[in-house]
């Protein structure tokens, strides 16, 4: 059980805050954190052994082997774990093996990254390739100072400490120290769905100024509504969103939009479409029409997009 593990061989993140009280934290942003401290293991790994980076975390044995665990650790919080196997035995017990060592290298990037401590960052990540991957890791994991949600971990010395996204300025130099030392390498194009602030004239975007969210797309999977309808309900949208619909076992198919925090399922692929509409309007009528008051700082985002994003309701 993770409870009776070596803490040398477990890294554990705690969230607590107002968001986690009032059950107010997304699924998919809580997976994205899950999905991102696996991730940076990972690149914490190839960084020791000099491996090229996977671009998208992929799977290597310390991530197979890591056991995950969440689990309460008082009202109001939730503790990730992710624990290493029993250490196998060795001429010399009393030496960390590798995978303990990459533990300690995720609690030292925590504690680093929190501080904005460039300098340690590079000593620890000599290779810009992969601090790059660690550092959009970090990002996100780490709660802004602001955030209804906090994480705390407990550093190389045992003690317990809060994990804080860089004020922005510093995150920038951060990410640039990384990318500036990067070789370049072409890639091919790729079409996603962006959102971000862009200088407008008439409808035409003359100047993109900065990048929020960017979602890519699979063109084969993708479905494009313009509008999406269940029962009365016919909601026009301002431009074509972009839906994954995927099949995940046989007569098990997923129609899923990240941003909006949809996943819908259905037997076939007209059905899981179908759920999607429901959904979507489900969170049309309960959250876009309901008052700001009434609602949690996560659910009043939430209506806002709907609101930019649906141009005409119509309510039969």
């Amino acid at each position: 059980m993770a409870e009776l593990a070596d803490r040398s061989r477990v890294l554990s993140l705690r969230f607590a805050g107002e968001a986690i009280r009032d059950h107010s934290v997304s699924a998919g942003l809580f997976a994205k954190k899950i999905a991102a401290a696996q991730s940076l293991v990972v690149h914490l790994a190839e960084s020791r052994l000099a491996k090229q980076p996977r671009a998208h975390g992929g799977r290597s044995t310390i991530a197979a082997e890591c056991e995950l665990f969440l689990r309460p650790m008082r009202p109001g919080s939730v503790v990730l774990e992710l624990v290493l196997p029993p250490k196998e035995e060795t001429l010399f017990p009393d030496l960390p093996d590798f995978a303990e060592l990459v533990l300690a290298d995720a609690r030292d990037t925590l504690a680093y990254f929190t501080s904005a401590d460039e300098h340690a960052l590079d000593r620890l990540v000599p290779s810009p390739a992969h601090r790059k991957y660690v550092l959009a890791d970090l990002t996100v994991i780490a709660p802004s100072s602001k955030s209804d949600l906090s994480v705390e971990f407990d550093g190389n010395d045992g003690q317990p400490r809060r994990l804080v996204r860089p004020p922005t300025k510093q995150l920038h130099e951060l990410l640039a120290s990384a990318q500036d030392a990067t070789p370049q390498v072409l890639e091919e194009p790729r079409f996603v769905e962006a959102k971000g602030m862009a200088v407008l004239r008439g409808s035409e975007i003359v100047k993109w100024k900065e990048t929020y969210d960017v979602l890519e797309l699979d063109l084969e999977s993708a479905w494009r509504p313009k509008h999406l309808d269940w029962e009365d309900c016919h909601l026009e949208l301002r431009h074509p969103i972009a839906v994954t619909v995927e099949e995940r076992e046989v007569d098990l198919w997923v129609a899923s939009h990240d941003s909006l925090g949809i996943s819908s399922v259905g037997s076939s692929e007209d059905e899981a479409r179908e759920a999607f509409a429901h959904e979507f309007a489900v969170l049309w009528c309960e959250i876009a029409m309901e008052g700001d008051e009434r609602l949690t700082a996560d659910a009043v985002a939430l209506k806002h997009k709907l609101l930019d994003l649906v141009q005409q309701p119509t309510l039969l």
